[in-house]
């Protein structure tokens, strides 16, 4: 699958937007976004990182993006200071950000939502996040009775890897062109190493080998 279209509320200096992709050919398959500096390229790179993998994405977005400001926040504070300025003030107190990934024959709508206290704090309790599939947009269910939130999260988060893309190769494919340049000019074995060894699933395996080891 691929990006189609992501639509933003009260994320950052975006008010509102909605951003149309196109469709992907055989010689045309990377899609690259230009503006001049403070006319948020790296806000709309960061919304659909963390669309598409809520808190997950942090690791990879602190890898993707050539600003390092960000990096040593928690996601708390992340969220807080990306709920646009004026959302309070007008009584809005929630981000949405939706992202739709389609194919020639499917598609998969991803909504997450943060909620805010009326000052401002981040409700991390409250986020939401919904998947909806084909055309109709029927909402996506987690298989098995009375499912825990963290049983229907982790299934969506194997939906949208198996659909679009595994978290931890986003920077492979979801990055910021300065973020490139800096890279090049480093010696980043280890990057290479990290992204061999994600494309194999050892990263994968080592996660359940811990799990394993936690159940036991």
């Amino acid at each position: 699958m691929f990006i189609r279209s992501i639509q933003l509320r009260d994320w950052k200096a975006y008010a509102s937007g909605q951003f149309d992709f196109p469709v992907p050919t055989k010689h045309k398959n990377v899609v690259l976004i230009g503006a001049k500096n403070g006319y948020g390229k790296t806000s709309l790179l960061e919304a659909i990182i963390l669309g598409l993998y809520g808190r997950d994405g942090m690791h990879a977005l602190a890898r993707a993006v050539s600003s390092t400001s960000d990096e040593d926040k928690s996601y708390d504070e992340f969220m807080e200071r990306a709920l646009h300025a004026q959302a309070l003030r007008q009584g809005r107190t929630s981000i949405s950000i939706q992202i739709v990934l389609e194919d020639a024959i499917d598609r998969l709508k991803i909504v997450r939502k943060r909620h805010f206290t009326g000052s401002g704090k981040h409700r991390r309790a409250d986020q939401e996040v919904t998947l909806f599939t084909g055309k109709d947009e029927e909402p996506v269910k987690a298989p098995g009775p009375r499912q825990s939130r963290e049983d229907r999260d982790d299934y969506y988060r194997s939906q949208i890897a198996r659909k679009f893309l595994p978290f931890h190769l986003t920077e492979f494919f979801l990055f910021d062109g300065e973020r490139v340049q800096q890279l090049a000019k480093q010696q980043k074995a280890d990057t290479v190493k990290a992204g061999v060894e994600g494309i194999l699933g050892v990263q994968l395996l080592r996660v359940l080998q811990a799990d394993l080891r936690a159940y036991a």
